[in-house]
């Protein structure tokens, strides 16, 4: 019998692209056309204090509403997720539709360059939104990574390096502040899919 005290609290992060995994080798014309972002999916584990784990991750293999949809009910019934959080950029409707079965357990987030307290939870939107500061949340992420406190799942590293490249792929990018004092950190999607990191970033936010 597990206590509550010992279950680990486990969230989903996603991120909507244009482009599916399958389409890469069906018909590079298509994808070209249809953009370089990839559709992803990371599940989370918290398993301790300071201690995340990633448990599973994917890429959608197909973009349609009905494929993404199978594959986030799959995974929210598979692995209990308590809370699942997608980016609204290519996902308003489908988004809505996620909230209308999910309630609460699915929310969606939005970047913005600057939020106070860097981060907000807007209960007045529809789909239900975290506002949170993009270069923040990125830095404190990679200082987790730094930390060891993210574990990937090596054992099974053919299934997750291509969302080891995926977080390899941020470029950081310093610019003046206002005051001319201190340098502004700024993190920029670099030539390679980062796709899988913004994932984990959104599970992180969960």
């Amino acid at each position: 019998r597990i206590l509550p005290e010992e279950r680990s609290i486990i969230v989903l992060g996603i991120d909507y692209g244009k482009r599916a995994d399958i389409e890469q080798l069906a018909n590079i014309d298509k994808v070209k056309f249809s953009g370089q972002s990839y559709s992803t999916a990371v599940v989370l584990s918290a398993k301790g204090p300071g201690l995340l784990s990633i448990e599973f991750c994917t890429k959608f293999k197909r973009n349609d509403p009905e494929s993404k949809k199978g594959i986030i009910d799959q995974l929210m019934r598979q692995y209990s997720i308590q809370l699942a959080i997608g980016d609204i950029g290519f996902s308003q409707d489908f988004s809505s539709t996620l909230h209308n079965i999910y309630g609460d357990r699915y929310l969606v987030s939005r970047a913005h360059s600057k939020v106070n307290n860097f981060i907000k939870y807007s209960k007045d939107t529809f789909p239900k939104e975290i506002l949170f500061e993009r270069d923040y949340h990125i830095r404190e992420l990679y200082e987790l990574m730094k930390k060891g406190q993210i574990k990937f799942p090596f054992k099974d590293y053919e299934k997750c390096a291509w969302l080891i490249e995926h977080c390899c792929s941020m470029e950081v990018k310093p610019s003046l502040s206002r005051t001319g004092a201190d340098p502004v950190i700024h993190y920029v999607k670099g030539s390679t899919p980062n796709d899988g990191f913004m994932a984990l970033l959104n599970a992180y936010l969960a």
